[in-house]
């Protein structure tokens, strides 16, 4: 015999109690609430600048910003066509010697800045966590 709607356990969005013992209720699926692990940020920034695929897919272009080199140049919307993959961490970059850096990173949000002292050259970007993963929101460059 074919099953019907009503020979479903799962009919009417309830989650169906496979314990032998009934003694608890079916919990109705929307009340399940999805967990979310928390990525850590290290293991992200180094997946980030180690996997250009990874990269380009953790970047929000929508509100990212634009790129501008000269002054009388029109700025350019950063696209994932034109974004140059970034390879160094912050960390490698400071040990090069040649740029000033600085890091905010709280629980949830991570500002890096880029400069050379004396120059008008600076590079901020934000990244933030949504949904317990970590995603580049902004970009400022200044050259």
């Amino acid at each position: 015999d074919p099953i019907s709607a009503e020979d479903n356990a799962l009919t009417d969005n309830v989650m169906p109690d496979l314990k032998a013992d009934s003694s608890e209720k079916s919990v109705p699926v929307e009340n399940v609430a999805e967990e979310i692990v928390e990525e850590d940020f290290a293991t992200f920034e180094s997946r980030f600048m180690s996997d250009p695929d990874f990269q380009i897919s953790r970047i929000i272009f929508d509100n990212l910003g634009f790129k501008s080199v000269e002054p009388e140049v029109e700025p350019e919307k950063l696209t994932p066509e034109n974004w140059v993959i970034q390879r160094m961490t912050l960390a490698q970059i400071a040990k090069t010697g040649k740029y000033k850096t600085k890091q905010d990173l709280t629980k949830d949000t991570c500002v890096n800045q880029i400069w050379v002292e004396n120059s008008g050259f600076l590079q901020q970007y934000t990244i933030s966590r949504i949904k317990g993963k970590w995603y580049l929101t902004e970009y400022f460059e200044r050259v």
